[in-house]
């Protein structure tokens, strides 16, 4: 199993704020990474996710307006638990975008309808595979 691609301090940061077990939302984090591997070592995408930028450990996704309602269904888990696993994945989003001096415009695409997903990066540079153009 790949390990999540998120950064202690933020897993910490939602667990507070959310109110939300850190070794369930870790669990959950885990699962949403798992949802999307095949395998052949790649990932599963839907046409309505598109590639944002890579950075040395993730892939940055956006779009697909109902990916955190399927996630919670598919994976059973309960809305805190689902908003908390978004969360989380809205705020390494924008610590990668942070980084990259982009914070203000990727906080304004995500707050727009788009929904965020971050996944481990694959060894390939580039965006993953099927997410070519």
């Amino acid at each position: 199993m790949t390990d999540y691609p998120f950064h202690d301090d933020v897993v910490d940061a939602v667990a507070d704020a959310r109110g939300i077990d850190r070794d369930g939302l870790s669990e959950a984090l885990a699962a949403v990474q798992r949802s999307f591997e095949c395998d052949d070592g790649g990932y599963e995408y839907s046409n309505r996710h598109h590639f944002g930028w890579r950075d040395d450990q993730s892939y940055y996704l956006y779009g697909s307006e109902h990916l955190w309602e399927r996630l919670g269904e598919e994976l059973e888990l309960d809305d805190d638990l689902t908003a908390a696993a978004r969360d989380a994945h809205y705020r390494e989003m924008v610590r990668s975008a942070e980084d990259r001096g982009e914070r203000d415009r990727v906080r304004e695409m995500l707050d727009a309808d788009n929904e965020p997903l971050v996944l481990v990066g694959l060894e390939a540079e580039g965006p993953p595979p099927g997410m070519e153009g």
